[in-house]
């Protein structure tokens, strides 16, 4: 400190010399440099007006242009001011003052001088630092930062010298003079020029006071020498001078032990002793810290070496003697920057005396929150996936590796992104990858490392994959095989039981007659089949379900001859299970098994077509990548980049720049995004197109990204060279996915040439046309559009070529603007000849002017559909007017009846079409002729069943006279519309051949025709009575219509099942005497317990008298005979007099005791016991045994009074009494028994009984 200010002093008094010798030099000098400084000051006025006027020019010529480029500039400025973030602490890491608070607080507390702030790296410690720096002016603080880059750890002596070097180095050299430690200072320009000014005072003054010759070439100076105050001054400065020198001379003694001090090279050289630095030079470190005013040493980064405690030792060492130094006269605190597993235990406490804990900014698990933010404020962040932000989040723990990430980003995205099609999240991939993995990054640019590994491995793994494919295609292909073996065993055992069914059914219906034995043969195109035959050749069997009449061989009389049975596949039905529909079963059953094998096969080809051109994302999603690459499981991040594409065959395009060569810059976008299978412009701009086409993998050509007006005209160009590139190319508008078509439309708009594209898209897929009408979804006005450029681009038989699948034809047919529009455009013949070529039949046939010529080619060539309109406009022309009108009610017969050949041959040629498109939607058409009804009835080349049922269900009056000249698959559908002649040979034949069904139970019931009907039975006919039988006995037949039917025969039944019939129906038969009185018929009425026996009985009551013992009668039918209006008393005595005790009930006993009692003729001594023994209607049975007891024997009497039950009974004995309440039948009753009858009195006595209303009744001993 004395020396700097002797220093300060020295200068002060050259100063002051300095001003004496300019005033007196200043009369000599002031005239010459008033003149020269004139002449500068002019000099430079002109050069400012100069360079004025040029700027001016300038401006004026180019402002626009700087204007531009400073905007430019400014925004690129603002632009990395606001994206790009330093790597170095901020000054604002504790917001809540926290930390500060806390050493703050330590840094006062005078017994603190060591503390720790710990926390692991990328913590935030050196922000806090810094922070609290800014925060806190009031200390002096000392930094020493020890960061080590290098694997190895260095000599402790080095690092306590780097630290002595930022110790010294951190001080003003002024601050420390005495010290022994010489730096290279830089003096600032005052120094220099005092200094020089002070040597050349100095040299000036020896030169003056030695009276130099020098000066006698400048006489006023010569006279100077002998001015006193001069003299005085010049010994000033020479003694001043050498003083300093001696001083200079002085001070650099006190260094001289350090030989050499080189902190660049970490070199130095000391004394004798090896000596730890720091205890080497603790007096220069006291010293330090005596000279200078800093307070608080922070110490940051000397935990990252492997064994740092004994620096760490050293270090408190020094703050103890610091704070301990008399020399230093304040509290000086060390503060430890260090992760928190450097001292463990009690240690960490012995060693420090205050420890604050730093909670890190950022780590794992909030990275993605950081990461994220980041990425926004970028503008970034909407094209990364979450998830991938997500994972790499776990792998970023450090704040400084997060903002690099970023800047990476931004650096690399403004650089290669111009013009191109590269991906933001694959560049973030890759820069991700490059701060994790940098050293395998870095081998990528001399292709080796483990991603290129995997890149250059891609051929080997797809081959592995395509083999196991073709394996499983070639086990589906087997399998298909085996479908239709399969098929094959169905369809035999189909025929097996559809056969044994064909031979039941001959063997049961044919054979009925107990002489016949079927043989087991059929004759089926004049040769005999087995069974086995039937069962073994499809093609037989087929033939046979195919007859009518089913002729086979039978045994009859020891002779082999042969019969014919009707048959139709019906005939083996059971249920709805019919040979057709099984045989359809098993054509499904097959289809589903093959359809389904071959949409397995489909889906393994199109695996195997995207697996030849999968990416490395595509193969690590199906192979086990770690598995493959091994060393992948030490890279977990480079194995997630790979599986999720975020690095991938294309890395090359993230790191390295494109240079137009070759490819032009239009080229080179198409191309990166093509590669990244993103789409351009169907218009981009393409020129080195064969290079192009070279740099492209072939299956690319498949893929919608490379649709290209350019590109196609070139491969069209060029298809010899390109022939598999211009197919795939091709080949994606057969794909139909919307991308294709609407390329396909832009390029049939874009005013190229079309025809090389439309003969190519006609060799490639004769679907074009069809796409573009049916699939497309365009408007008509479009589609006629591009129909007439075919038309105009192309011939008649070229356009044919894309008619393959008649997509044309159909187009034309269904556009009803078509003709009309051909004559605007004025390519009416060319319309006209593609008509003709393609055989089409339009739709609509449209009459405009000047078109009569066209619309006689479409008649005479049939050149149009059949349908109503049409026909109805063709007749019009041709047909004559009288006539015309016909066709509203009888349109096939007027058609059939006319001169218009050409409609009728057309017609008769397309029977089915007319039935269908015209004859069926004709709503009046109700007055043809029975002839044209039969007509198209009995066609058997065009119309199908459904079809003439159809025909039949529009016909409103009876055509059919004779069900035989009719199809029989017709027969129900005739009688379900009434439109055959209600005759009894109709009924029979229809019941031959389909029995008694539903249609025929319809007919019969309707009023018009059992009222109606007419003929007779054919009751030569074997099965004529079975016929007749079956419909009486129908339940389903109503009784009005049994009525008539019934009275068409004359036979009778001995034995008819009426079991199922409803009892008007039983009625009906009964009272038409078709059921006579037999123990069967009455069985059956009897079994059905609904009062019908009755009815038998009463029509055939004589028979019934007569044979009353074989129709055994039980309660109800005594009731009903009883209850019967038509049978008279007599009758119904003579019937019940027979009648079993046990059979009567209390209350048919006393309807037939008062039927008695008005007719007792006929009565029988058994009947009169058995109706009193159960009659409970006490005076009318007593006053009945009254009148018989006077005629009666004494044992019939006997059996009376046992029949009326007791008390009466009691008679009957000897002795026996009876006490009966008087009554006027009583005593009639008693006087009777007690009177001289036949054989004698019964009773002994009658005495009335005592205080009792009775009298008693004794009979003899």
């Amino acid at each position: 400190m004395y020396l700097s200010k002797l220093s300060l002093l020295l200068i002060f008094f050259g100063t002051v010399v300095v001003i004496v010798l300019l005033l007196i030099f200043a009369k000599y000098l002031k005239k010459r440099l008033f003149i020269l400084c004139l002449k500068i000051f002019k000099q430079i006025k002109n050069a400012l007006t100069y360079l004025k006027f040029k700027l001016s020019c300038i401006i004026k010529r180019h402002g626009n242009f700087l204007l531009s480029i400073s905007g430019s500039l400014i925004a690129q400025k603002a632009d990395q001011k606001i994206l790009y973030e330093d790597l170095s602490p901020n000054e604002s890491a504790d917001p809540d003052l926290v930390y500060q608070s806390a050493m703050k607080w330590a840094l006062d507390n005078p017994n603190v001088r060591n503390i720790a702030l710990t926390g692991p790296y990328g913590s935030g410690k050196s922000s806090i630092i810094k922070t609290f720096q800014k925060n806190n002016k009031k200390y002096e603080y000392l930094n020493i930062s020890l960061a080590s880059f290098k694997d190895s750890d260095p000599n402790p002596k080095v690092l306590e010298l780097n630290i002595l070097y930022q110790i010294f180095y951190y001080a003003k050299p002024s601050n420390i003079e005495q010290s022994r430690f010489g730096r290279i200072e830089i003096p600032s320009m005052g120094k220099i020029f005092i200094r020089v000014l002070g040597i050349v005072l100095l040299a000036v003054s020896i030169a003056f006071l030695t009276k130099a010759k020098y000066f006698e070439s400048f006489p006023d100076i010569k006279s100077l020498q002998g001015n006193q105050m001069l003299i005085y001054t010049a010994w000033l400065i020479v003694i001043t001078g050498l003083f300093s020198i001696i001083f200079w001379a002085f001070k650099g003694y006190h260094s001289f032990k350090v030989g050499k001090l080189n902190i660049a090279s970490a070199e130095m050289e000391l004394g004798k002793k090896d000596k730890s630095v720091l205890n080497e030079h603790l007096d220069e470190i006291l010293y330090f810290f005596e000279s200078s005013k800093y307070n608080v040493v922070f110490i940051e980064d000397l935990d990252r070496f492997t064994n740092p405690v004994e620096i760490f030792t050293k270090l408190r060492e020094i703050n103890l003697l610091i704070n301990n130094a008399n020399r230093v006269k304040r509290n000086v605190v060390f503060i430890y920057a260090l992760k928190d597993e450097l001292f463990k235990d009690e240690k960490r406490t012995k060693f420090f005396d205050f420890i604050i804990p730093v909670i890190p900014v950022i780590n794992s698990n909030n990275a993605k929150d950081m990461l994220t933010r980041k990425l926004k404020k970028a503008g970034l962040f909407e094209n990364i996936p979450g998830a991938f932000v997500s994972f790499i989040s776990y792998y970023i723990d450090d704040m400084r590796m997060l903002l690099n990430i970023i800047n990476e980003l931004l650096l690399y995205k403004h650089i290669l992104f111009k013009n191109s099609g590269l991906e933001i999240d694959k560049l973030l991939g890759m820069i991700v990858y490059k701060n994790l993995y940098p050293d395998d990054f870095s081998e990528l640019h001399e292709n080796a490392g483990k991603l290129h590994e995997i890149v250059q491995n891609k051929t080997t793994y797809l081959a592995h994959l395509v083999d196991k494919l073709k394996h499983e295609e070639t086990v589906l292909n087997n399998k298909l095989a085996k479908a239709s073996e399969e098929r094959i065993g169905a369809l035999r055992e189909l025929r097996e039981v559809f056969a044994f069914r064909l031979f039941d059914f001959v063997n049961t219906k044919g054979t009925h007659e107990s002489t016949r034995a079927f043989t087991g043969s059929i004759e089926v195109d004049d040769t005999l089949y087995t069974l086995k035959d039937l069962v073994e050749s499809e093609e037989i069997f087929e033939r046979t379900m195919a007859l009518e009449n089913i002729k086979y061989q039978y045994q009859y009389a020891y002779n082999m001859t042969f019969a014919n049975i009707k048959f139709t596949p019906q005939s083996l039905k059971k249920g709805d299970e019919t040979y057709e529909n099984r045989k359809e079963l098993v054509a499904i059953r097959e289809r589903q098994s093959q359809d389904s094998i071959r949409k397995e096969l489909n889906q393994l080809r199109d695996q195997l077509s995207a697996h030849n051109e999968m990416d490395i994302k595509g193969i690590a999603k199906i192979i086990d990548l770690e598995a493959t690459v091994p060393s992948l499981k030490e890279l977990p991040v480079l194995s997630y980049l790979v599986r999720n594409g975020y690095l991938d065959e294309n890395y090359s395009s993230y790191i390295t720049l494109f240079h137009p060569g070759t490819l032009t810059i239009d080229d080179k976008d198409f191309l990166l995004a093509a590669q990244h299978r993103q789409s351009k412009p169907f218009n981009h701009p393409l020129q080195n197109l064969q290079e192009l086409i070279d740099s492209l993998p072939q299956f690319a050509f498949a893929r919608n990204y490379l649709l290209n007006f350019d590109l196609l005209d070139f491969l069209l160009l060029t298809k010899d060279n390109n022939a598999e590139q211009l197919d795939l190319l091709m080949n994606q508008m057969v794909s139909e996915k919307p991308k294709a078509i609407d390329f396909m439309l832009a390029y049939l708009e874009s005013g190229r040439p079309l025809k090389a594209f439309l003969l190519e898209s006609a060799a490639v897929f004769s679907i074009f046309w069809d796409i573009i009408d049916l699939r497309s979804g365009l408007e008509q006005a479009k589609k006629n559009k591009y129909f007439t450029i075919l038309l105009q681009s192309l011939t008649t038989k070229e356009i044919a070529s894309f008619d393959q699948q008649k997509s044309v034809t159909n187009f034309i047919i269904c556009d009803l603007e078509f003709m009309p529009r051909t004559v605007q455009d004025n390519i009416i013949q060319e319309a006209m000849g593609l008509i003709l070529h393609l055989d089409v039949k339009l739709k609509t046939i449209v009459c405009e002017m000047n078109m009569t010529d066209m619309v006689g080619q479409i008649y005479e060539h049939n050149l149009y559909e059949l349908n109503v309109p049409n026909i109805a406009l063709l007749m019009k022309l041709y047909l004559v007017d009288e006539n015309y009108e016909l066709l509203k009610n009888a349109h096939l017969t007027t058609i059939l009846q006319s001169d218009c050949k050409p409609i009728k041959d057309y017609i008769l040629k397309n029977l089915d079409t007319y039935v269908n498109q015209v004859f069926l939607n004709l709503s009046n058409n109700h007055e043809e002729s029975s002839e044209t009804i039969l007509f198209l009835l009995n066609d058997e080349k065009y119309l199908t069943i459904s079809e003439k049922k159809e025909i039949i269900a529009l016909q409103k009056f009876k055509f059919v006279d004779d069900l035989k000249k009719i199809d029989t698959d017709l027969y129900p559908k005739l009688l379900d519309t009434l439109t055959i002649t209600p005759s009894l040979s109709n009924v029979q034949e229809y019941w031959v051949q389909y029995g008694l069904d539903e249609h025929l139970v319809n007919y019969l019931n309707q009023a018009e025709i059992y009222n109606h009907l007419t003929g007779k039975w054919d009751s030569s006919a074997s099965d004529f009575v079975l016929c007749f039988e079956n419909i009486i006995t129908s339940p389903e037949v109503l009784p009005e219509s049994l009525k008539k039917i019934l009275k068409t025969a004359t036979l009778k039944f001995q034995n008819l099942d009426i079991s199922a019939l409803p009892v008007a129906n039983v009625e009906v038969i009964i009272s038409s005497g078709k059921m006579v009185m037999t123990p069967e018929n009455f069985g059956f009425l009897q079994s059905r317990q609904k009062n019908e026996t009755i009815l038998l009985i009463e029509h055939f009551r004589r028979t019934f008298k007569k044979m009353m013992a074989n129709f055994p009668l039980d309660t109800k039918d005594y009731r009903l005979i009883l209850d019967s209006a038509r049978l008279q008393d007599s009758e119904k005595i003579l019937i019940l007099t027979n009648i079993k005790p046990e059979l009567l009930t209390e209350s048919l006993a006393n309807d037939a005791l008062r039927l008695f009692m008005r007719e007792p003729k006929g009565l029988t001594w058994g009947g009169l016991y058995a109706v009193i023994s159960k009659s409970s209607i006490e005076r009318e049975k007593m006053t009945f045994v009254n009148g018989y007891l006077s005629g009666a024997t004494k044992d019939q009497i006997k059996k009376i009074l046992i029949a009326l039950g007791k008390p009466y009974a009691n008679l009957v004995k000897s002795r026996g009494h009876a006490e009966l309440i008087t009554t006027d039948y009583h005593k009639r009753f008693a006087e009777l028994l007690t009177a001289n009858l036949k054989e004698g009195t019964f009773l002994s006595s009658t005495t009335p009984v005592k205080n009792k209303d009775k009298i008693r009744l004794n009979a003899k001993k």
